[in-house]
């Protein structure tokens, strides 16, 4: 190999070329080269911030062309919707809003139909205004401390028409109507014991059931049926006689409970 030789060292960039050179005996420093990294790095660098630059200004130039162009389509749509106004349009626009409900009344119909159907089969039932005077309540828990003239308290009301005639913290059914009512109760007792009630309008008992296991170790229950003309503003209640050994008893397997309701 000729040493004699010269030793190029060019770096092309895009600004220009920079170049080292020295003959055979002389060898190119290390930090000469870093150097001219270290440059070429930076004005790479500020290449790509030009670059980057110049990428935003196109972005926002594209934005504000691109809202210019909607603005002009928006624009060029109202000479339609004028259009769309006249007497012509209207019809046509009153035409389509009736199809549309006939369509609409057609499904809403096949609709009725199938929650009808729906209703049948699972026995759901339907929401009716009733103008017929009933109420129905039972003892959700047992009565601990029944005693001679207590009123029994039937708290959980099921059935309650016309005004809550029925007071579920008094126990007492206040006529609505003048009329002939229906009454039933029921009480069941202790085993070995016995209660014996009545059912009362104001003051009168028109009604009585004896509910007696006395001599027996098994529950007992009785139901007790009475009708009575009753005029507005009577209350009916149902009372203890009697009790002799015995609470009253209530639970999913049997309730003691209070009904009634005003004949046509």
């Amino acid at each position: 190999m000729d040493l004699s030789r010269i030793i190029f060292v060019t770096i092309s960039v895009q600004f220009g070329i920079i170049a080292c050179s020295g003959t055979g005996n002389d060898v190119l420093p290390w930090k000469v080269i870093i150097g001219t990294h270290e440059r070429m790095i930076q004005r790479l660098e500020k290449i790509i911030d030009k670059q980057g630059k110049r990428i935003t200004e196109l972005e926002n130039n594209c934005v504000c062309h691109l809202s210019k162009v909607s603005d002009d389509v928006h624009l060029s749509q109202v000479p339609a919707m004028n259009e769309s106004m006249t007497s012509g349009g209207l019809k046509s626009h009153h035409r389509e809003l009736e199809t549309n409900t006939k369509g609409y009344q057609i499904r809403n119909n096949s609709d009725s139909e199938n929650q009808r159907f729906q209703r049948l089969l699972i026995g759901t039932p339907t929401v009716t205004t009733f103008d017929t005077i009933a109420f129905y309540a039972y003892l959700g828990t047992h009565d601990m401390t029944p005693a001679a003239n207590k009123v029994i308290v039937f708290e959980t009301v099921l059935v309650n028409t016309i005004g809550n005639a029925y007071n579920n913290y008094s126990g007492v059914f206040t006529i609505p109507e003048s009329g002939i009512y229906v009454f039933t109760w029921t009480i069941e007792c202790d085993g070995n014991g016995s209660i014996f009630t009545n059912i009362l309008r104001n003051s009168n008992v028109f009604g009585s059931i004896a509910s007696d296991s006395h001599n027996e170790s098994e529950y007992r229950m009785s139901t007790g049926v009475a009708l009575n003309f009753a005029n507005k503003g009577d209350v009916v209640f149902i009372r203890v006689h009697t009790v002799h050994n015995s609470h009253i008893h209530s639970s999913d397997f049997a309730r003691s409970s209070f009904s009634g309701w005003k004949l046509k």
